[in-house]
Parts: structure tokens; sequence; C-alpha cells
């Protein structure tokens, strides 16, 4: 714009992790934050702004949820915002789920404890191109590995695995990876860093055989308007499995809500026959209800209660604002609450807040994903005895220890910290006991960690925060530079006299893109043609490289939109040609059909900008086989690759080898390479493509 702005952008991250760090980069000078107070962050960065210098902050306004403001920001400044955090990832049985949310869905109800400027606004029309490449390293690399949510690319290398989304991706929906490994253990680690000695310990409690006394389930659907569409399909699907999972002794209800709730009986039901037929036909006729009152089909759920043992099963996608009612609600009469977040975009506060606050466990399900394992796991904690004593023997005494503020199940990992004021070192013994089960042990030799020791040791503090008298907790914050409701980070950039600001920056709130499938919006289910089974899961030890498709079917607001002036083509930059003369290369059969010297390269209709950075590169001492093995590595991994045929990267893969080539060469070709991808020919698309009936709802 013509002015100085003042940017505020909300965004997700997962609930529990710990912030590293928050950097600003402006031109060519890049700049650390710094973790203070918040009165003394909020009083500078309105200092800097009345000053006409820049500011920035970084803020959690609540758990799962960040808000960064960035303030005066002058015309034609470029700012690149950087957040590095840890999160530790925990096992459900031989299974490990990665998740990085990407938007914030609309939500029912008003955000409570949010200045005005930091709620979530989404829109129809916006829309934000998404790049990311995940590795994997050590022993996690050799597992199967599969993502639900994206189509991406697998690429090994030396040993670890390299993910890489496909082109076209957008900030609608959680990136999603699973990952199941045959042969799991508990896991110690020993950490120091900031003067301080952290132990790490990730413990499976050992499988429970033997099932606790049958307990009455209350299974509440969500039927609101923005589960509409994948969600609520997904969600009636759990219900029913949830129906066939109970025992002929256990009773149950069912409760659906949007507007108002309503209970498929006034009493608890035996979980009969007769009375089972009923309530799946009952589940199958429910429709949209509406808006999201959880409170009243909590409170439904407690009147069902009669003295028994009682559980509620509730499947949402969590997109509601948590009043203090509902929060109360939930903790009446000690039920346990079992949630299942469904969706695209879970709000995951939501959803694990209800579970860790009474005692039960919170599962996350995509449109993509298997939901009888979710329903499984569940009912399987649900029945199982409840852990009776938990006892950790150190190697010595710690001067504190954190454990989860949750419920600890027979298969799921527990991870624990502990504080020292020595560097630990031996085995750790861990006893178990169940009610009615035969106590069990566990020895867990500590290992020592130096490259994540700063990350553990911060993490440790972060989880043992709740544990520190309130008085200190501020002190400790800024230790550890903990991002928390007390604290912020915050950077300052004093401007020269002439690049000052000379007015107040006008506020702008960049909406949210709105979450695939939200309110039936669109659908991110897969074709029937990319069946579950046959989607491939991938692992280190298979020598080609594979993808998936998901065979996404997008809302139409949400299509790639390209708007030109009179719609004229763009200028042709030589990449369709250059892809169609290598790609009947790579058909012949001598050398593979692919060139492997520079010299041979460039008789392959190579782009007159490709074809300079090659030669610059060999004029710069690389040689010959260095810049082919960086030129086809980068091809690999460009935005356009998953348009070409598969065998043909295979062979270009075969050449590239397991060694990975010169990343600075590979980093070079590869921009270059998705610059002419994203400018090549091709015809503009207007927003007056959408239809009138969604256009009148965009902003």
């Amino acid at each position: 714009t013509t002015r100085n702005l003042e940017l505020v952008y909300s965004f997700p991250l997962p609930v529990g992790v710990t912030l590293l760090s928050f950097t600003v980069s402006l031109g060519e000078r890049k700049y650390q934050g710094e973790v203070i107070p918040r009165a003394q962050a909020e009083k500078e960065y309105e200092e800097a702004i009345a000053k006409g210098n820049s500011a920035f902050r970084l803020q959690e306004v609540q758990k799962g949820i960040y808000s960064a403001t960035l303030g005066n920001v002058m015309p034609g400044e470029a700012i690149e915002i950087g957040v590095n955090y840890v999160e530790t990832l925990s096992w459900n049985g031989n299974g490990l789920r990665y998740r990085l949310p990407t938007t914030i869905a609309p939500r029912y109800g008003e955000p409570k404890h949010m200045l005005p400027w930091q709620r979530p606004v989404s829109s129809l029309v916006a829309e934000y191109p998404l790049a990311l490449s995940v590795t994997i390293t050590g022993e996690l690399a050799g597992c199967a590995i599969e993502c639900p949510s994206h189509r991406v690319r697998y690429l090994p290398e030396a040993g670890d695995l390299k993910i890489v989304l496909a082109k076209g991706a957008t900030m609608d929906r959680d990136f999603v990876l699973e990952i199941e490994c045959e042969a799991i253990s508990s896991l110690g680690v020993v950490a120091s860093a900031r003067d301080s000695h952290v132990a790490m310990l990730s413990l499976l409690p050992p499988a429970v055989e033997r099932q606790g006394p049958g307990r009455d389930v209350v299974i509440i659907l969500d039927c609101s308007g923005s589960m509409q569409g994948d969600s609520i399909k997904l969600a009636k699907e759990g219900v029913l499995m949830a129906l066939g999972s109970l025992q002929p002794e256990e009773r149950f209800g069912l409760i659906a809500f949007g507007n108002s709730a309503i209970s498929f009986d006034k009493q608890l039901q035996p979980a009969n026959r007769k009375n089972l037929e009923m309530a799946r036909r009952w589940i199958n006729c429910l429709d949209d209800m509406g808006g999201t009152q959880l409170y009243s089909a909590m409170n439904k759920a407690l009147d069902l209660h009669d003295g028994s043992a009682m559980d509620i099963l509730l499947l949402t996608d969590g997109e509601i604002w948590l009043d203090e009612d509902t929060e109360r609600a939930t903790r009446k009469k000690g039920i346990r609450i079992f949630t299942i977040g469904i969706g695209s975009a879970v709000a995951q506060d939501v959803v694990q807040k209800l579970a860790d606050d009474t005692g039960g466990a919170c599962e996350l399900v995509s449109p993509n994903e298997d939901m009888s394992a979710r329903i499984y796991r569940h009912f399987n904690r649900m029945r199982q005895p409840e852990m009776s004593s938990l006892v950790i023997d150190w190697p010595m005494p710690p001067k504190w220890q954190a454990r989860p503020e949750r419920a600890c199940f027979a298969g799921d990992a527990y991870v624990v910290f502990a504080g020292f004021d020595e560097r630990p070192a031996g085995q750790v013994y861990v006893r178990f006991a169940f009610e009615g089960v035969a106590p069990a042990s566990l020895d867990v030799p500590l290992m020592h960690e130096s490259r994540a020791a700063d990350a553990i040791v911060r993490a440790a503090a972060r989880q043992h925060l709740p544990r520190v008298p309130m008085v200190n907790r501020q002190t400790w914050a800024v230790r550890y530079q903990l991002l928390t409701e007390q604290t912020d980070y915050l950077v300052s950039i004093e401007r020269a006299e002439g690049e000052k600001a000379e007015n107040l920056p006008a506020l702008h709130i960049q909406p949210q893109m709105l979450a695939a499938g939200w309110g039936g919006s669109s659908s991110v289910v897969a074709k029937a043609s990319a069946k579950r089974s046959d989607r491939m899961r991938f692992s280190v030890g298979q020598p080609s490289i594979d993808y998936h498709s998901l065979g996404d079917i997008p809302a139409v607001v949400r299509k790639r939109t390209v708007v030109y002036d009179d719609f004229d083509l763009l200028d042709d930059n030589g990449y369709e040609r250059f892809i169609k003369q290598i790609t009947t290369a790579s058909r012949k059969k001598i050398f593979a059909g692919l060139p492997t010297r520079v010299t041979d390269l460039r008789r392959l209709a190579l782009p007159e900008p490709l074809e300079t950075i090659l030669d610059e590169l060999l004029a710069a001492g690389y040689g010959d086989e260095q810049v082919v093995r960086a030129f086809y590595r980068a091809f690999l991994e460009h935005d356009g690759s998953v348009d070409v045929d598969e065998k043909f990267l295979k062979k270009m893969q075969s050449i590239v080898g397991d060694q990975s080539p010169d990343s600075s060469l590979v980093s070079r070709i590869l921009a270059l390479l998705n610059s002419l991808f994203q400018n090549r020919s091709q015809t503009g698309v207007s927003l007056m493509d959408v239809p009138p009936f969604l256009r009148r709802q965009a902003d």
C-alpha cells in the first residue's frame, strides 16, 4: 500500500508446543526476538510505534492460537517472520501422528480473553499457498509412513527420508503424517543447557489384558453447520462403530446437538439388538442442526447419569469458543470425556482441553484417516482398569518432576520430565500398577542428547511451569525464554531519521483461509479409485520414489485464481517445451534416456535462465557430475514434478543416487525451476468464474 501499516496475523500451532525463537527479517537484516514480561512488551511496542520506529510482537492468546503484530511496516517493505518450536510426540500403540495446523476455522460463540484484532476472521476468497518439506531421520525413517491429508513425494537420501508437498497446496487444512513401527520401546534422554540438567522419559505402559468392569457410555454427536459435508459423514460412521463396540451388559445414551440438543431416549438403554438397531436408524436421520450449543448437550448427558460409572464419547470438530459454563459442566460428577476431533482443521485446543480436564483422552481424525482405529482405542481406554500407581526411581533425587496433566492409559506414551542439580547418568527404574493386575516394571537407560539439548530443557521448563509458584512464574518464563500468558516475544527496530513513520500505522487484520470442507463447502475425501488400502506407505527401505493422489475436490472459490488484465496469456518462458523435450528423452534407452553431462542437457531446449545458471556453476569450478546430479535432484523437488510420469522420476532418482548432491547447488537450481513453473504459459482465471450463490457470500 502507499502508507505504513500495522499487520496482525493469527495462526495455529499444535497444543502444548514450546516456542524456541521468533525472528524478523527486514531486507538483508535479521532480528532475533526476546521474551520479556507482557506489560513491558506492550509498553515498549507502543513507544516504538509512537516514535515512528518498527516493533514486532508475538503473543500466545490461548493454547494453540498465536498472534503476531507487525507495527510500522513501511510501503514497499517485505517482512519475513520465522517461528521455531519443539513438540513432544506420543505413541498410540505402535502409531505416531504428526500434525501441522495451517488455518483456524470459524467458531461458534465469542472468544474471551482476546483483543478484537486478535480474533481470527475467515474469508471465502482468501487463498494462501503452502510449501512444505519434512525430513525424518534415524529409526523413524525406516517405518511405514503415510500422508492422508496431501499429495506428497517421498525422496530417500542417505538413510533419511524427505517428504515434499506437491504443488498447488494451500493453507486450508492440517498437514498430517501417520507413522507406524513394528517395535517401539520406552526412551530416556538427558540434556544440559541454560545451566540446567533435565531428563526426559517417554514411557510406554505395558498392555493390560484384563478389562475393567463395564461402564455406561453416552455418545454425543455434533450436528452443527460447520460439521456438514465430510465431517458429519465421518462422525456418523464413528457413532455407528461405537454402537457396534458396545457389550450386551453395557448401557448407552445418544445425544445430538446444534442450536439445541436432542436425546435418543430419556434414560440409558441396554445395548441389546433392538435398541442398537433403533439407535442406528435415529443417527442416520439426523441432519444439520445449526449452531454449536455444546453446553446444552453436556447437561443432557449429565442428566442421564444415575450414579453408575459413566463415560462420554464426544465427536465434534471443536469449532466453538469454550465458555466457563461449558467447562464447569464437563467437570461435574467426575465423568470422563473421550473426544474425537473430526475435520480438516480441527480445533485441537477445545477437544484436548475437554479430555484432559476430565481424565479422558483425545484423538484427532481427518476425512481420509481411519475412524475405526480411534473408536477402538477409546473403548479400549474406557474398559481398562485405572492405573493405581506410577513410581519412577531416577539415578539421583530430582529437584522437580513434571508429569502430563492428563490420564495415563496402557498403550499410550507418557512423557515425564525431571530437573537435577547435576547431570544424571545410568538407568531409570519404573513400576506400574493397574487395579486387579499384577504390577509391571521397566528399566530405561538414559542416553545423552546434545543436538536438541536446549529444546529439551526448555520443553521441560514449559511443562513444569504450572507447578512453579504463581509469584515466580514470570521470572521462570523469562529465564527459559518461554512464551506464556505473562510474557511475549518482542523485536524493536530503531529507524534512521528520514525513515521513520510520520503517521500512526493503519491496522490491517489478515483473514484466515476457509478450512477445506468446512460447512460442506467442499470435499477433501479421496475418490473411490484411491481407496485407503491402495494408498501407498513409504519407508526408506524402498528403492524408488512413490507418491499417492488423494484426488482432492476443493471448493470452487478455492480454485487457484490468477487474474490478469484483459485475460491475456503469460509470455511463454520455455518451460512447457523443455518438459516435453526431457520427457521424450527419458523414453530413450541409451543412458536410461537421460543426459548425464551438462553439454547433453543443453540439447533439451533448456529455458535461457536455466542454461545460464548451469554455465555459471561450471564456471565457478563445480564438476560436470556435481551439476547434473544437483539438476536432477532439484527437478525431483520442484513444484511441477508431480505432473511428470513416475517412470521418468525413477530414472532421475537412479542418476542422483543415495548420496545427497551439494545443497547449495540444488537450492539455486530449485528456485529457478519453481519460478519457471509458476510463470509458465497459462490462461488467466477471474473471480467471476465463481457461481453467484457463493460469490454473494464472499467478502
